[in-house]
């Protein structure tokens, strides 16, 4: 447009040259078409730089637009012309038609000019349509801490022990910024930390807390989450049979524990099978006895440790966990003696049973022992409940 205003001035201006010098010359008719011609392009060059132009220029504002936020491109229209007019256009985003305008402005002047940007506007580069203006500009991840690896001290715990919480954080956004951690348990916050991160930028944090009740929580920090049990301990009186499926034999057993401060659970099932059939709560520097047992074949497993629950049925805190090597046979063998004096004869009935005297602790194949042990994992043992 200026070209076009500049063009027919310049066009005007020699055309009236010519005019000036060669009216003597020509012949009336021409100089009067000429004198027209003339006069239109100054005309048309006059309006040309009267008329409203308006130009379209987008507001820096050193701030970057940030994905997810709700905002706005601020561009300026300025009508340069010495006359006033109605701007209409249309604003596109991403060749997306947004909204259209159609503003009043007097010559000489400008005004402000909002572009709305959408909530789901993605990260990178954005083109912008007002009129034929063209703009630019990147959408950028503000400042966002997200969780990489996160690690419980402990999964299970008792009221009031302390647990320690170990992650690996980062800055996903674009920018560098800083970001609050916050522990929450249960969508209650138990520990802070303030981090300046820059953009990708990973940070080994430590956070802890205790519960002083029992029951299920989550724990959250960021973008992941694990799950977490505080158990309520039992501790059994000494001797105290915890589950029991057999009766009725002669065969007894005798469980030691005398060589720890722990306390310890001892367990028979078949061999050809987990299921516990006697289950006996022995406590630290205590013996128990259980008759009763019938003729067979058993296993025997033992749990040494602390904080028995029924949470995990099971020791929180383990010392010692195996399986005696080997299967313990119970028997009962009867047979009758008699004699005779000079007057009677005399008959006595006998019994023997089975008894076997076990101490909760490892035994080594091979260390003069009569029962060696297996360890077990905490999976393989067969868990009263």
């Amino acid at each position: 447009m200026d070209v076009l205003r500049i063009l027919l001035s310049v066009a005007g201006g020699a055309l009236a040259v010519v005019i000036l010098r060669q009216r003597a010359s020509w012949k009336k008719s021409t100089t009067v078409m000429t004198t027209v011609v003339a006069v239109a392009f100054a005309a048309l060059a006059c309006y040309l730089w009267l008329a409203p132009r308006y130009e379209v220029e987008l507001v820096r504002s050193g701030k970057p637009v940030l994905v997810g936020e709700t905002g706005a491109l601020v561009a300026t229209v300025r009508n340069s012309g010495l006359l006033g007019g109605t701007f209409s256009a249309t604003y596109a985003l991403d060749g997306i038609v947004r909204e259209q305008y159609l503003l009043t402005l007097a010559g000489r002047s400008s005004c402000r000019l909002a572009l709305p940007l959408p909530h789901d506007l993605e990260r990178g580069r954005h083109t912008v349509m007002v009129g034929n203006a063209a703009f630019s500009f990147d959408a950028l991840r503000p400042p966002t801490l997200i969780t990489r690896t996160l690690q419980l001290s402990r999964r299970f715990a008792v009221p009031g022990q302390r647990v320690v919480v170990n992650a690996t954080v980062a800055n996903a956004g674009d920018l560098p910024g800083e970001l609050t951690a916050r522990l929450l348990v249960n969508g209650v916050m138990e520990d802070v930390r303030t981090l300046n991160l820059d953009p990708g930028e990973e940070r080994f944090i430590s956070l802890w807390f205790r519960k002083l009740r029992a029951g299920k929580f989550t724990v959250r920090l960021a973008n992941k989450s694990r799950r977490f049990w505080v158990v309520r301990p039992i501790r059994f009186a000494n001797g105290a049979v915890v589950e029991r499926r057999i009766w009725g034999g002669l065969g007894k057993i005798t469980v030691k524990n005398d060589r720890g401060p722990k306390d310890g659970m001892f367990v028979l099932t078949r061999p050809q099978s987990r299921a516990p059939l006697l289950a006996v709560y022995v406590r630290a520097h205590q013996n128990a006895t259980v008759t009763g047992i019938p003729n067979g074949r058993y296993w025997a497993y033992y749990w040494v440790g602390s904080y028995w629950n029924k949470t995990t049925d099971g020791f929180l805190v383990t010392r010692d966990r195996g399986r005696y090597k080997g299967t313990l046979e119970f028997s009962t063998q009867s047979w009758t003696t008699s004699w005779s004096d000079y007057y009677y004869v005399y008959t006595q009935r006998h019994t023997r049973y089975s008894h076997y005297v076990l101490s909760l602790y490892s035994v080594r194949p091979g260390s003069g022992n009569t029962v060696a042990t297996v360890p077990v994992s905490e999976r393989g043992f067969p868990k009263p409940r």
